[in-house]
């Protein structure tokens, strides 16, 4: 209740108020006491209305209770009815999905039974048909209606005696049986019995199925017969043959491996090869039966040694191959066996007549060399002999004579080079340099050389220019081209001669044509033999060795270019030789020839001859004695090193490479030069063309000259060694060449024994403004040397004394 201030009256009203409020207050409070009456009564009244209230609320609540429950009870059921019902949802699909795989399969086995080829009936435990595929009726005479009929009552178009009673026998065993039946017409059938299980193991019936075995048949027939056939070839066969299988037992052999062998089939089918006797386990037999199961591969020629009764020790020669015609088949592995006694004693025969004839080939050799040896002896004396009359003659009869004495020393002489020629190729010392140069300039060599021949033989003589470019040995093409020019000019009579050349792709053919004689077809190959000559069995001087076209073929091996020839008696012959073609932009261009100060003032100096021919010896210090020289003649080297001993000065050795006394002519020099305090340049001068003695020759770096030389060729080779610029002193008084100082120009230093080789060196290097020091030896360039100087070095590979190499 809200209660107020009373607002301030006067007093009078005061009093007034004051009655009226008495009794306004009686008034009210009988009124409430009146409402609290009621009040009170309206409260019990509502505590009565609260309990009852109350009461129902109660009872409301036990039922809401209930009803919850009720409620939740419900709920359950409907998730077990729901659970229940998606069980069945999912059972009823797994079962639609079952039986519809069930279809499937049902559809899938009828589609195969009736598709495939394999006759199958299904019987009951009575032998009853309970069903039957497509391919039934090709072997029973079966229709749709006969399921339920025994399987005695349908007519067979096979033969099978023995179906009904499998088919008990099955039916009580429980165990398959198969056998192959014929058909009547010739097919053949794999037929089979087989008990029918239901799914509880349960024997129910019968499946009979007929599987298609005729092409497995036609097969074996066919292996049959090859069998037959291969055991027909491995009886008749003369070689040992045996078939082995993956451990070494025998499957087969020939009649040949048991009469060989001494085995008899009996005993060797079936058993390993190396127990079918005694004599057949040996080490080499058991070595190679363990490397055919070692590799699984082919084994070729394996040679075993077995001592047999009856014939003793044999030598034979196995191959082995496995054979293995799939991969799931076992491999079987043929041994072929081949004696090879007889052939290896023959072998040994040729063996001991190639040993001999080698021997007498080198005995042929030795006796060539020895018989050239001891020709070119006095051929050099004649030749030196020939050269001073020469030059002392002058009336003409006495020059005609000199000239035809020339040309018989010539003649003999070119008959001793032929065999030299063939000695220098068999030693290997003839040693391509192959390059690229205009086959024009053999040409013209060749109109240039011949040209004098053919007009004095007056023979037609035309040479075909060619401007193409060949890659080939110079030298050594040009002696093949000479030899087939040599021999046309010789065995063309009358006619003419050609040479010229053909395009062939990438090869240039140079061919010598003539219109001789010809050439038998049987002797086409026999005519590059050495010593072969054609209608000269008197060997007559005139016509040569016969070695001219068997250096040509030998030549030509070396180069690698092939040779041919064709010829008909009586119209001629060509020659022809293949060339490769080369590269123009790769020939040299050749060097302008100046000649040496030797041509204008020939040099003079001390000469050293060591010879032990007397003849040869005289000859040669008369032939140097009349060129101004001052000539010194030693028998041996050991004479020449105590001569060389006292001279201060020596220009030039001349020694022959056969010398007495322990010391050959190279070792002779080698030791002259070492002594000398100077390079000193050499003449090895000798008849001996022995293929060691070449070789040696040839690994040294004197100049080689062959007995007979002529006086000319050996005057100029001197000249050339001991020439010397005008402006040089002599060789006693050369001085050290002194290095420039240190930041001069790099600088070419030329090591060469050989002074003409180093003159033109430096001549060529000045020419294209290079600075130029040249050292006779190594050791005069070491002592010259000092650290820190730049330049190049051009130095000879082989020289006396210190060698490049080791330079």
């Amino acid at each position: 209740s809200f209660v107020d201030d009373p607002t301030p009256v006067s007093s009078r009203v005061r009093s007034s108020e004051s009655e009226v409020d008495a009794s306004r207050v009686a008034q009210l409070e009988h009124e409430l006491a009146a409402s609290r009456e009621d009040l009170q009564s309206a409260i019990r009244d509502l505590d009565m209305a609260n309990e009852e209230h109350k009461a129902i609320n109660e009872e409301a609540m036990s039922v809401n209770e209930e009803f919850q429950s009720t409620n939740e009870e419900l709920e359950t059921s409907k998730e077990e009815l729901q659970s229940l019902n998606e069980e069945l949802t999912a059972l009823n699909s797994q079962l639609h999905e079952t039986v519809e795989q069930q279809r499937a399969t049902s559809d899938d086995l009828q589609n195969i039974l009736n598709s495939t080829d394999v006759t199958t009936l299904f019987l009951d435990a009575e032998l009853n048909i309970r069903f039957f595929t497509p391919a039934a009726k090709s072997l029973f005479n079966v229709i749709a209606s006969d399921v339920g009929r025994p399987l005695a009552d349908l007519t067979r178009r096979f033969v099978d005696n023995d179906l009904l009673q499998d088919a008990r026998d099955v039916m009580v065993s429980h165990t398959p049986v198969r056998r192959e039946v014929k058909a009547n017409d010739d097919s053949w059938f794999m037929r089979g019995v087989l008990p029918y299980r239901s799914k509880g193991g349960q024997v129910e019936g019968l499946v009979i199925t007929f599987a298609s075995i005729s092409e497995i048949k036609a097969a074996e027939r066919e292996i049959e017969v090859a069998r037959a056939y291969l055991d027909s070839i491995i009886a008749t066969i003369r070689q040992p043959l045996v078939v082995l299988d993956e451990e070494l037992r025998v499957i087969s052999a020939s009649n040949s491996f048991h009469r060989v062998f001494s085995v008899r089939p009996d005993d060797l089918i079936g058993r390993h090869l190396l127990s079918a006797g005694d004599h057949l386990d040996v080490p080499q037999l058991r070595e190679f039966l363990t490397s055919i199961q070692a590799r699984g591969t082919t084994i070729n020629d394996q040679e075993v040694e077995i001592e047999l009764p009856g014939l003793g020790r044999r030598a034979f020669s196995m191959s082995a191959r496995v054979l293995r015609e799939e991969p799931s088949v076992r491999r079987k592995i043929l041994v072929a066996i081949v004696d090879v006694t007889e052939t290896k004693r023959e072998g040994k025969v040729l063996e001991a007549a190639k040993s001999e004839a080698e021997r007498a080939n080198v005995g042929k050799s030795r006796f060539l060399a020895a018989a050239s040896h001891d020709l070119r002896q006095p051929l050099q004396t004649l030749s030196l002999l020939q050269g001073m009359l020469e030059k002392g003659v002058r009336d003409e009869p006495t020059l005609k004579l000199v000239h035809r004495l020339d040309e018989t020393v010539s003649t003999m002489s070119s008959m001793l080079d032929k065999l030299l020629d063939i000695n220098q190729i068999e030693a290997g010392i003839v040693r391509p340099a192959v390059v690229d140069f205009p086959i024009k300039r053999l040409l013209d060599e060749m109109r240039t050389e011949f040209t004098y021949h053919t007009v004095t033989e007056g023979l037609a003589w035309r040479v075909a220019p060619s401007s193409l470019t060949v890659r080939s040995d110079p030298r050594l093409l040009e002696q093949i081209i000479r030899n087939l020019m040599s021999n046309a000019v010789k065995y063309t009579t009358t006619g003419k001669l050609l040479l010229g050349c053909r395009r062939r792709g990438d090869n240039l053919r140079i061919e010598v044509w003539d219109t001789g004689h010809g050439i038998p077809e049987h002797e086409l190959q026999a005519i590059f033999e050495e010593f072969h000559q054609l209608d000269n069995p008197a060997r007559e001087r005139s016509k040569g060795l016969g070695l001219g076209l068997a250096i040509v073929q030998r030549l030509a091996d070396l180069l690698g270019h092939k040779i041919d020839v064709r010829s008909r008696l009586g119209n001629g012959s060509v020659f022809m030789i293949e060339v490769p073609l080369g590269r123009p932009e790769l020939v040299e261009v050749p060097v302008a020839n100046q000649k040496g100060a030797e041509d204008s003032s020939p040099s003079r100096g001390t000469v050293l001859i060591v010879e032990d021919d007397p003849e040869v010896l005289e000859m040669l210090q008369m032939l140097f004695d009349a060129e101004g020289h001052r000539t010194l003649v030693a028998a041996d080297g050991h004479k020449a090193l105590e001569l060389a001993a006292g001279l201060t000065v020596l220009d030039l050795i001349i020694a022959d490479y056969n010398l007495p006394k322990g010391l050959n002519g190279l070792e002779t020099i080698a030791r002259l030069q070492g002594q000398a305090r100077h390079a000193v340049p050499a003449i090895i001068l000798t008849g001996d063309i022995s293929t060691d003695s070449l070789r040696q020759i040839a690994s040294h770096g004197c100049v080689h000259l062959n007995k007979p030389v002529r006086a000319k060729e050996l005057t100029r080779v001197a000249q050339r060694l001991m020439a010397k610029p005008s402006s040089a002193p002599p060789a006693s008084m050369q001085q050290p060449l002194i290095f420039p100082k240190e930041g001069d120009a790099p600088t070419i230093f030329v090591v060469d024994d050989d002074s003409a080789i180093r003159e033109m060196m430096q001549d060529l290097l000045h020419a294209h403004g290079y600075a130029v020091e040249l050292f006779g030896d190594g050791l005069g360039f070491l002592k010259a040397f000092r650290r820190g100087r730049e330049g190049c070095l051009l130095v000879d590979a082989l020289m006396p004394g210190m060698s490049g190499i080791e330079l």
